[in-house]
């Protein structure tokens, strides 16, 4: 894939504001090369979150939690544009609401993070451990998910 020039966008604090008629109007494609670079920068942000400690993990939460809050204006402000031409592309009210990000909404993601920081880490977590006949230790040990998505990736079908 040839290198991209990386376009001028709006910013709201450390945030940068990709709404979804920006992307389509710079970026125009296919849904399925929309996932496919999301799942490619998905691999590789896995693969450097895998590397962190159980407190750095725990920092990016919740800087990610006090980023939303100190933002939810500039956020619902993005959300609006996305809204309305989710409106024009025919989504159902349901699947609107879905989308609609307010107050209410933002704190929840928020809370959730916090929520989700103070959870015990199960990177590393003894999920299964026997000894077989022949003194053989066994031991199924959680691990990151990049190291499962590499795993996977390289297996054959």
């Amino acid at each position: 894939m040839a290198k991209e020039e990386r376009p001028q966008v709006a910013k709201a604090g450390n945030f940068a504001l990709f709404t979804l008629a920006f992307w389509l109007t710079f970026f125009p494609m296919t849904l399925n090369e929309q996932m496919t670079r999301l799942a490619r920068q998905a691999r590789v942000a896995s693969r450097e979150l895998a590397q962190l400690t159980t407190a750095e993990k725990n920092s990016c939460l919740l800087a990610m939690a006090a980023a939303l809050e100190k933002n939810a204006d500039a956020i619902k402000q993005a959300n609006a544009p996305d809204m309305g031409a989710a409106a024009e592309g025919g989504l159902s009210s349901a699947m609107l609401d879905r989308l609609k990000l307010n107050d209410q909404r933002i704190a929840a993601m928020a809370k959730g993070l916090r929520e989700v920081a103070a959870l015990a880490d199960p990177v590393g977590r003894i999920l299964d451990e026997r000894v077989r006949p022949n003194g053989l230790k066994l031991q199924k040990i959680s691990r990151p998910s990049a190291w499962w998505s590499s795993f996977t990736s390289h297996a054959p079908m």
